[in-house]
């Protein structure tokens, strides 16, 4: 647990109230009290790391109409079997007339796919801030398949990363609808 002070305009006070709540648990928020200069309030709260990056992120992917990922995931390989084939995909974009749009394609889902199942299992296991770089991989690798994939003529336009709490739910629905062709 650990303790916020907070000195913002009194206009924000409900918002950075609302997006703290969001990424911690927070409780005993205090009063708004005016800071030095009259214009600005000074905020005092105690909180304390959560789950509720998770949840909000689950939440953000199911107001998208995107699967979770236990629907997604059904019947994909273990992931140590897919490590070893997103490797030999990548090896084989290395190979002569290896590289075609669909072989980039799909090294990306299956790599971007990958790397949120290996950042569920560290969120499951471990505290968010040890779990924090494999869903940051996570993150960064679903923006970059759903840039890649507006870029080149599907899929939705990513949004601003602070409005869409993560593209993982992308990552996830293109990797149902793939495995589903197989």
């Amino acid at each position: 647990m650990f303790d916020i002070r907070i000195i913002c305009d009194s206009c924000d006070v409900d918002v950075i109230t609302r997006r703290l709540s969001s990424a911690f648990d927070i409780s005993d928020v205090s009063r708004p009290y005016p800071a030095r200069g009259g214009d600005r309030v000074r905020l005092y709260l105690r909180a304390d790391h959560s789950q509720c990056v998770t949840i909000d992120r689950a939440s953000a992917a199911a107001a998208q109409g995107w699967p979770d990922a236990e629907t997604a995931y059904k019947g994909a390989p273990p992931v140590l079997k897919e490590m070893n084939n997103v490797l030999e995909l990548s090896l084989q974009l290395g190979r002569p007339g290896g590289r075609t749009p669909a072989a980039e394609r799909e090294q990306r889902l299956r790599k971007a796919a990958l790397l949120d199942r290996i950042a569920l299992d560290e969120a499951d296991a471990f505290a968010p801030d040890v779990a924090a770089d494999a869903v940051g991989a996570a993150e960064a690798a679903a923006l970059a398949l759903a840039r890649t994939d507006h870029a080149q003529g599907h899929g939705e336009l990513p949004k601003d990363h602070v409005a869409v709490a993560s593209y993982r739910g992308y990552v996830r629905q293109e990797y149902a609808r793939w495995l589903a062709g197989q």
